[in-house]
C-alpha cells in the first residue's frame, strides 16, 4: 500500500489501546516479525495460521505484488497487545471501483490462495476486546469498502461483527471436524473405540492387511532438509492422484509452492510445522502436512500412494496412525479443518468433534455497498 494509503488508514482518533499502521514492504519486515513473534508467546491460544512463521512467509512472497499494510495495538504504556495485516485488491463492480481488505494472509489471487483457517487478530489475552473494537473503529475510517475475513473462528466473527454493526455482514458457516485428543486421552487413548462401528472394522481390516504384508510405521521429519524432502514427496503424491482424476492439484501454482517451502525453512525450528511420512515397508504410504502451534495440529495437506487398491483405505489408515502419533507426543488436538463442498467425509469419520468456522463479508453502509451487493447479485443470477 504506498505513503498515501498508509496515511488515510491512520486518520481519526481511536480510544485506547493507541492505534497505529504502517505498509508492508518485502524484505522488510524482520523487525515487524520479532514483534510479532512476542506477541504470539503471550497469546496462548492464537492458531497455527497466526505463527510468525507463516506470516513472516506470507509477506516474502507476496508482499512485493499485493498491497499490505500492519495495525497495532498498544496500551497506555506504549506495549503491544495487538496485531494483524490488511491486504488490499482492487476490483471494479459495474464500472465503479471496489477497495477490498483482507484479514491477515489472505487477498493474493485466487489461484496462488494458501487459504487461511482459525482466521482472527493476534492479540495478547486479556485485551481481546479493546483490541477488536479499537482496530475496528480504525477499519470504519479507513477508505475501504468490504471487509473479508477468511476461515474465521466464531470469536473473531462474533467480535467483528459486534463493533462494525452499522456494517451488513455475510457470513458463510463450515464444519472443521476435529479429533480431542486430550478427552482421548483421558478415555484410556484408543482413538479407533471412538469411531463409528463401521469406520472402525474398515479400518481395523485395512491395518490387518498391510501388516500382513509389511510394517506400518510413522516417520517424522527432524531437520529442516528432511521436512522439504517429504513435502517434496507429498506434493508429487498429491499432484499424481490429481492428474489422473484430469484435474490440477493444489501446488499447480509456483507462488503457492514458493510459499511453503520457504514456510518449512522458517518453521521448523520453531517447531510449527510438522512433516510425517507413513511408511509400509520401504515404501511411502503417504506423507501429511501439518501445521503446528499451542499444541494444536491443523491437518493442511496430504499426498497418499492408491496404486494398492482403495479397499485398503490408505487415506484412513495414514491418518489414523498421525493420529496416534500425535496422541502420545501430547498435542491437545488434531484438526482436519474445513473441506470443499462434497468432500471431506473421512474427515467426519474420523473425527470426535467439530467446531465452526466462518468466512465474513462485511460491507460498509451507503450507496456504494448497496451498489456493489446488487452487481454481485446480478452477477450470481446470470450465471
Amino acid at each position: 500500500m504506498d505513503g498515501e494509503d498508509c496515511r488515510r488508514l491512520s486518520i481519526g482518533e481511536c480510544s485506547d489501546p493507541v492505534i497505529e499502521s504502517h505498509g508492508v514492504n518485502p524484505g522488510e519486515w524482520n523487525a515487524d516479525a520479532r514483534h510479532w513473534a512476542g506477541l504470539f508467546a503471550h497469546a496462548p491460544r492464537a492458531s497455527p495460521y497466526l505463527t510468525p512463521s507463516w506470516v513472516h512467509a506470507y509477506v516474502d512472497t507476496f508482499a512485493a505484488g499485493l498491497p499490505m499494510v500492519q495495525v497495532n495495538a498498544r496500551n497506555e504504556d506504549g506495549a503491544l497487545i495487538g496485531t494483524c495485516l490488511f491486504t488490499q485488491r482492487i476490483d471494479r463492480r459495474a464500472l465503479v471501483p471496489l477497495s477490498r481488505w483482507h484479514l491477515n494472509t489472505a487477498g493474493e489471487r485466487d489461484e496462488d490462495s494458501v487459504v487461511v483457517e482459525h482466521n482472527a487478530l493476534l492479540c495478547e489475552a486479556g485485551h481481546e476486546s479493546r483490541v477488536y473494537a479499537d482496530i475496528a473503529e480504525l477499519v470504519d475510517l479507513a477508505p475501504v469498502d468490504e471487509l473479508t475475513l477468511a476461515g474465521a473462528t466464531e470469536d473473531a466473527v462474533t467480535r467483528f461483527c459486534a463493533a462494525l454493526p452499522h456494517w451488513s455482514a455475510d457470513i458463510e458457516w463450515r464444519d472443521s471436524p476435529y479429533v480431542d485428543l486430550e478427552a482421548l486421552r483421558a478415555a484410556g487413548g484408543d482413538h479407533l473405540a471412538v469411531l463409528s462401528r463401521n469406520t472402525r472394522e474398515r479400518l481395523r481390516r485395512s491395518l490387518r492387511r498391510y501388516r500382513e504384508v509389511a510394517e506400518l510405521r510413522v516417520e517424522v521429519a527432524t531437520s529442516v532438509a528432511e521436512a522439504l524432502a517429504m513435502f517434496d514427496e507429498m506434493v508429487a503424491l498429491h499432484e499424481a492422484r490429481w492428474h489422473a482424476l484430469g484435474q490440477v492439484g493444489g501446488f499447480a501454482s509456483q507462488a503457492r509452492r514458493d510459499f511453503h517451502r520457504t514456510f518449512i525453512q522458517r518453521a521448523h525450528g520453531a517447531e510449527h510445522v510438522q512433516l510425517l511420512r507413513v511408511c509400509h515397508g520401504k515404501r511411502t504410504l503417504g506423507v501429511l502436512y501439518n501445521l503446528v502451534a499451542n499444541g494444536h495440529v491443523c491437518f493442511y495437506q496430504s499426498g497418499v500412494r492408491y496404486d494398492e487398491g482403495r479397499q485398503l483405505s490408505p487415506g484412513l489408515v495414514v491418518h489414523h496412525l498421525a493420529i496416534g502419533h500425535c496422541l502420545s507426543a501430547g498435542f491437545l488436538t488434531y484438526d482436519f479443518l474445513p473441506s470443499a463442498p462434497g468432500e471431506g467425509r473421512y474427515k467426519l469419520s474420523l473425527a470426535t468433534d467439530t467446531h465452526r468456522l466462518g468466512t465474513v463479508l462485511l460491507r460498509r453502509p451507503g450507496w456504494r455497498g448497496r451498489w456493489f451487493a446488487l452487481a454481485r447479485s446480478l452477477k450470481r443470477r446470470f450465471r
